[in-house]
């Protein structure tokens, strides 16, 4: 079990407040000079463990050459949650109403940093649970009979494969996200196969 917290902070001496000119029919940009904290954090919690199977091959189907094959399961689910940093009380994201196309006033949002270096945070609350499955599967394999010196050799059958998702509770559609598998087969010593949809 993990738990984890990240702050992220950053400081400007000024920042740009926008508002609509009906005179001139168009936004009006002000920069206004003085010190500024802007800062983001998350925090989450990751639980992982390991199953280990082991499998004996039926000796009149695969020979006596085949001593064990061992299959590790992992699977790892993880939740992270930021707030909205677009709400009045962070002072990141600010609004103001202009008309539309159709003569009605709409609210305009925007960011008081947008285009400032170090970036600053975005709108929308997030809480995402992430699932991820990892495989690995390796062969267990018997020494020659005529080599005494030699021990047992394992091969990888499959290096790893995974499975992995994750789910927006805050999102008003489309909580899931794709499904993302891997596979990655070590074909040789230096030769590896790597597999991705």
């Amino acid at each position: 079990l993990t738990p984890s917290f990240s702050y992220h902070e950053r400081w400007y001496f000024k920042r740009y407040d926008q508002s609509w000119n009906e005179e001139l029919n168009q936004v009006q940009k002000d920069t206004i000079y003085g010190f500024n904290r802007v800062y983001d954090f998350t925090t989450s919690v990751s639980l992982s463990t390991k199953f280990y199977g082991f499998y004996k091959p039926v000796k009149f189907l695969f020979g006596d050459k085949i001593e064990m094959i061992r299959h590790v399961i992992t699977p790892t689910i993880s939740f992270s949650y930021h707030p909205d940093f677009g709400k009045e009380k962070f002072k990141v994201w600010d609004s103001y109403e202009r008309p539309a196309s159709d003569g009605t006033m709409v609210k305009q949002y925007y960011s008081h940093y947008a285009g400032m270096k170090y970036g600053a945070p975005s709108q929308g609350i997030a809480g995402v649970l992430n699932m991820r499955l990892d495989n690995n599967i390796e062969m267990k394999v018997a020494p020659s009979k005529k080599d005494t010196t030699s021990q047992s050799k394992k091969i990888s059958l499959i290096d790893n494969y995974s499975v992995s998702t994750s789910y927006n509770i805050f999102a008003d559609s489309l909580k899931w996200s794709n499904i993302n598998m891997s596979l990655r087969l070590k074909l040789f010593k230096d030769l590896s196969l790597n597999v991705q949809a």
